[in-house]
């Protein structure tokens, strides 16, 4: 594994996991498959994380930013999943992958604002809440992740730097939609029923695996839309107050 095909090899191990405990895969096959990883691509991780200087062959481990969460995140979920097939191997890779999610998580601090820009907002908040749900499900914790101020906080960034129609273009991104199935996973953590609303109310046919983990019911009666966020708003990240007379097409926004 070389430093170009992290990010996929990453991004495969987040897809790769789920399937782990939805296919009925035969006790010889899990076998198989778990020797395949250690050899083809933990040894590497386990180098990385053992001695970060190892991060600049790899390009991954002990760095900040949404690859990070891509990366590691779905390394360490492989991890969980195959962990039954060798505990004491893959409890290393699960300890060294939640050092190096930190570069990830803080990026979120301290309020969930984000500096790279909502297209890598999304990319993040698309892969993390599958990470975060595993571990809660499968380990009893997510030891202490969530807890990061502004984790959470952070379904509310995008609406924070967009006017009444769409997102401001900022850091290295474009405005794009920011409805993603993040927003159901930090409804779920925080009992936010109006905010899974708005994600139903806006999923169409782009449901994702995320939106059935983390599903919450019972949010009929509190369709607010967008009126549940604040109109006037200071981004301390990136030094951008935001004021709106509202949120429909005929309000007035500005950017300063």
């Amino acid at each position: 594994m070389d430093k170009h095909s992290s990010l996929g090899i990453g991004e495969g191990c987040y897809g790769f996991a789920t399937s782990i405990d939805w296919v009925d895969w035969t006790d010889e096959e899990l076998s198989i498959i778990s020797d395949m990883f250690k050899r083809q691509l933990f040894a590497n991780v386990y180098h990385v994380y053992t001695c970060p200087l190892w991060y600049y062959e790899h390009n991954f481990g002990f760095g900040m930013g949404n690859m990070q969460l891509i990366t590691n995140g779905g390394f360490m979920l492989m991890a969980i999943a195959l962990y039954d097939e060798d505990p004491e191997f893959y409890n290393d890779i699960i300890r060294g992958g939640l050092r190096a999610l930190e570069g990830g998580f803080i990026e979120y601090f301290p309020n969930g604002e984000y500096v790279e820009g909502i297209s890598y907002w999304r990319y993040a908040g698309s892969r993390f809440p599958r990470l975060l749900k595993g571990m809660q499900t499968s380990m009893g914790t997510d030891w202490g992740l969530t807890d990061v101020p502004g984790v959470l906080e952070t379904a509310n960034f995008p609406f924070r730097m967009r006017g009444a129609i769409t997102g401001f273009s900022f850091g290295d991104g474009q405005p794009e939609s920011a409805i993603i199935p993040l927003i159901m996973f930090c409804a779920d953590q925080t009992d936010n029923k109006a905010l899974a609303q708005l994600r139903k109310d806006n999923m169409g046919q782009s449901g994702d695996i995320s939106d059935v983990a983390n599903w919450v019911f019972d949010t009929g009666e509190y369709n607010q839309g967008l009126d549940i966020f604040d109109t006037d708003i200071m981004n301390e990240s990136n030094a951008t107050l935001i004021l709106k007379t509202g949120w429909s097409r005929a309000d007035t926004a500005i950017a300063i």
